[in-house]
């Protein structure tokens, strides 16, 4: 599950974002492979580890897994995606993502995963293979 609500992010700044990210994106570009990197901030969930995601994300696959997205949200020029997304065991996220670059072949966020038993903040990086 964490898998799917993760990649629902960056169909989605931190620390160590880009100074001068773009302000205008076109949405298009966030498809393909990207290894994703996380790095927690705080919380008890523990480390995730890297792996890569197709994007877009499917939304059929969101939809089998018992999760929807609630909110979200496209700002900077379409450069940001926020998302909340819960999911009908109880657990869900609140995320963002930022293009660093015009063709979006690196985005840095955020996101904060509550489980069943835990809740962990991450910083996320996607880089694009």
């Amino acid at each position: 599950m964490r898998r799917i609500l993760i990649v629902l992010a960056l169909a989605t700044s931190c620390a160590g974002e880009d100074p001068d990210p773009p302000t205008e994106c076109d949405r298009s570009d966030r498809r393909g492979t990207y290894l994703v990197q996380y790095s927690e901030r705080d919380g008890n969930c523990g480390p995730l580890p890297d792996e890569l995601v197709i994007l877009p994300a499917d939304a059929d696959a969101t939809s089998e897994a018992g999760c929807r997205i609630d909110n979200e949200q496209w700002s900077r020029g379409d450069c940001r995606y926020d998302a909340d997304v819960s999911c009908s065991d109880g657990s869900g996220f609140v995320g963002y993502a930022v293009a660093q670059d015009e063709t979006a072949s690196r985005l840095e966020g955020r996101v904060t995963l509550t489980g069943l038993n835990c809740r962990s903040t991450y910083d996320v990086t996607w880089t694009r293979e």
